[in-house]
């Protein structure tokens, strides 16, 4: 909207500056041709013979002539036009102007299934919005078919992994050789990371569907998802440091949940042993929630890389993990419009950053 407005603005002061140029060659055209008559007269020829001189044009008559006629004219004809062009460029802006309101309120809310509407005229713009309609349509097509591939891949994965690990189990209760269990185990490990990579893209395209949205206690959310790592928080000593404000916004609860459950994961497993978490909730202005473990330090060029899919910290930590976990935290952080973002810590470690400003705060607790 603002800049449609600038735009309107810039073309129609260029049409008024036009005019005004044109108005004012006219009228310094006329001043001095006006000066010129009355600085030298006019001599006519009659048909009977003889000369005539005609009277000069006065100083006082060309200054009353353009300050009477050819001034106000100009004014007139700057003002007509100036509406007239206002007018004109609005109307032909107008349908650009609404189509990127629409688009801006779509990224926004997170609407896939958004189009434009297409004006009746000009025949241009209403072919780019049908153009523009059909690229989101392939977008929307696309997207879906990525999600439900993804979805139904993991499901049907899921059977298979689930029973080749009850075999495997089973085969490890028959006191196999060594070599054999030696075997199973790594083979059971590989069985493990397999079912939480497929329950790990089964959650990334979950991620990707509508939202259902409702009141969202966070400062609740954060200390349930911190109870339920009690167990590897007690198993690598980790202390934990909690500063929670009482907050409230708007959001789906599930994905918000898993969202914390993610960064704090992270946080705990790629800790150092006796390291220390902490986790403050603040809830002046934009409700902001910070998440700091100690560790290594983390390159910058590195911190770039850790929300892609299947990056990970292995060689740093030696936790275990697939890689999808701060992804699929960075995509419900997308969809609920909230800015996560990572940076390192100058004793090492990673600070994790959650800005509340595109999600509806309700009133504090």
């Amino acid at each position: 909207m603002i800049a449609s407005l600038r735009l309107r603005t810039v073309l129609t002061a260029v049409a008024a500056a036009s005019v005004v140029v044109a108005a004012a060659l006219i009228g310094l055209l006329t001043l001095v041709v006006l000066r010129l008559n009355a600085q030298s007269g006019s001599v006519q020829e009659p048909s009977g013979g003889g000369f005539l001189y005609a009277d000069a044009v006065s100083i006082d008559q060309v200054i009353s002539l353009s300050f009477g006629v050819i001034l106000p004219l100009s004014v007139l004809i700057v003002a007509a036009v100036t509406a007239a062009a206002w007018l004109v460029i609005g109307r032909l802006t107008r349908p650009y102007a609404d189509a990127v309101t629409t688009l801006v309120e779509a990224e926004a809310e997170q609407e896939r299934d958004v189009r434009l509407v297409p004006p009746s005229a000009p025949a241009e713009t209403r072919d780019l919005f049908v153009a523009v309609n059909t690229l989101l349509d392939q977008v929307q097509a696309s997207a879906e078919s990525g999600n439900r591939f993804a979805a139904n891949a993991s499901h049907e994965l899921r059977t298979p992994l689930a029973t080749s690990r009850t075999l495997l189990q089973v085969a490890l209760r028959d006191r196999p050789s060594d070599e054999a269990a030696v075997t199973f185990r790594r083979l059971l490990s590989v069985n493990d990371r397999m079912i939480s990579i497929t329950s790990a893209l089964l959650e990334l395209a979950a991620a990707e569907a509508h939202l259902s949205m409702s009141g969202v206690d966070l400062r609740e959310l954060v200390a349930e998802q911190i109870s339920e790592l009690e167990a590897e928080i007690r198993e690598r000593r980790v202390k934990v440091k909690l500063r929670l404000d009482p907050v409230r916004i708007i959001g789906n609860r599930q994905l918000l949940g898993q969202l914390l459950a993610n960064l704090l994961r992270n946080a705990v497993i790629h800790n150092q042993d006796g390291g220390t978490l902490a986790v403050s909730l603040t809830a002046s202005g934009t409700p902001v929630l910070a998440i700091e473990n100690d560790g290594e330090h983390i390159p910058p060029e590195l911190l770039q890389t850790l929300a892609e899919p299947f990056t990970r910290l292995h060689a740093r930590t030696g936790a275990k993990g697939h890689g999808l976990g701060l992804s699929i935290a960075q995509r419900i952080a997308e969809l609920h419009t909230v800015d996560l973002s990572l940076s390192s810590r100058p004793s090492g470690g990673l600070l994790v950053t959650l800005r509340f400003e595109g999600s509806s705060t309700q009133d504090e607790l």
